[in-house]
């Protein structure tokens, strides 16, 4: 898994607490903002909007959701909408075949 950030941003930090806390491993790609790194046509190419945090190949994590009804029912009512459907993220660019 890949963690494209930025060692100032605050929604970074909180992202780099979470997979140290789950004890995911991750590659550290940093991008400076204040230099607009997060504007190059490559970093483009992986989000268009350039924000950060970006992980790529984030969802592969299998975990047993049964003792989460709750969070079940929001997930099968989101995917009834076309736009989280297409945004689900088995469908994205970087999901594995």
């Amino acid at each position: 898994m890949k963690l494209h950030n930025y060692f100032r941003s605050s929604t970074s930090l909180r992202v780099r607490i979470a997979l140290a806390l789950k004890q995911l491993p991750y590659d550290y790609v940093s991008h400076h903002l204040r230099k607009g790194e997060q504007r190059t046509q490559a970093y483009l190419a992986l989000n268009p909007r350039g924000l950060v945090p970006q992980v790529i190949n984030g969802r592969r994590f299998d975990c047993d959701m049964a003792p989460y009804p709750t969070i079940q029912r929001i997930h099968e009512a989101c995917m009834t909408i076309p736009a989280f459907a297409q945004a689900a993220p088995d469908r994205q660019p970087d999901a594995e075949a």
